[in-house]
Order: structure tokens, then C-alpha cells, then sequence
């Protein structure tokens, strides 16, 4: 008798509930729409989480992740360079509560993007075309990376790597 007044209290209380499925390569912040919003430093391992329908469960992919980008950018004499780039980056997974609440999902192009364009462009105003070398990328590439990192760790996110691919006078 008591597992028959059970399932049904069961049933009422996870229809207004879903289930949501964070895998091993992601984490999870809820926006709580009833108790302030998000609590950022309330993180959702892996696993199978119980949200209710008039909250939202946002899930973050902390693998690395690598972005392959074509910048253009001109020389402190005003030549221009085309440099072929892949930026590998992760989230910090102890800090997406924060990323969501200050930054949110379009962290890529509102800060990772934007600091290596920076540090690029830092870079080439410092040269004229002659100068720069087409044979060695290491220090273009520990320059950005220098430059670049600080700024965006302080934005909840670890900049891995940056590598060129190419780098072309247009």
C-alpha cells in the first residue's frame, strides 16, 4: 500500500524535474531561477543531474580545444601579414560558474580571440616587414603566448598553445 501512494508523489514530483547528462569532458553550472540565479561555485561533474524545468543547467566543455583563425595584421610600416594560427585553450573547470556569470558562452570571441589578436598586433607594431622572419615562428609564437596567457586566465580561461601555421605578405 505505501509503494502505491509513493510512486505517484514519485511521478508528480519528477515531471516538473528532467534529467540532464554532463559527460566526463564537461561540467555544469545551474541557473536557479527561484534562488538568485547562479551560484558559482556550485559545480556539476559527470553524470546524470536532476534540474528543475523552470531552471537551466549550462554545460561547459573543459577538454582543450583548439581554433584555427586566419588574422590579418600590418607591420609598424603599414605592410600587411596574413597569419594562419591554431589557439588551443580550456576552460579552468573550478571557475565556470564565474565564466558564465561574467563572460558567459561566447568566451572564445570576447576574450581568448581578442587577447591573441592584441598580442599579434603588439608584436608586428614593433617590426617593419623587413625584419620579420618567415624561417622561425618560436618567437612570434612565445611572444603572444607570454602576452596573451595572463589576461586570459584572469577571464576563467587557460590559453595551452599557440602555434602558426603560416605567416603571408598580402
Amino acid at each position: 500500500m505505501q509503494k502505491l501512494i509513493l510512486l505517484p508523489l514519485l511521478l508528480l514530483l519528477t515531471s516538473s524535474c528532467l534529467f540532464v547528462q554532463i559527460e566526463e569532458e564537461e561540467r555544469g553550472v545551474k541557473f536557479e531561477r527561484y534562488n538568485n540565479g547562479i551560484n558559482p561555485d556550485i559545480i556539476y561533474g559527470p553524470g546524470p543531474h536532476l534540474v528543475g524545468v523552470w531552471d537551466h543547467m549550462m554545460i561547459y566543455r573543459v577538454s582543450e580545444m583548439k581554433k584555427k583563425e586566419s588574422l590579418y595584421i600590418n607591420t609598424i610600416d603599414g605592410i600587411a601579414y596574413r597569419v594562419d594560427i591554431t589557439i588551443s585553450f580550456q576552460v579552468v573547470p573550478d571557475r565556470i560558474g564565474y565564466l558564465e556569470q561574467q563572460i558567459g558562452r561566447d568566451y572564445y570571441q570576447i576574450v581568448v580571440l581578442p587577447e591573441v589578436k592584441d598580442a599579434l598586433s603588439d608584436f608586428f607594431n614593433k617590426y617593419e616587414a623587413d625584419i620579420i622572419s618567415f624561417d622561425n615562428f618560436e618567437e612570434l609564437e612565445s611572444f603572444i603566448f607570454v602576452n596573451a596567457s595572463k589576461p586570459i586566465r584572469e577571464n576563467y580561461v587557460e590559453l595551452l598553445s599557440v602555434e602558426i601555421e603560416q605567416l603571408a605578405k598580402q
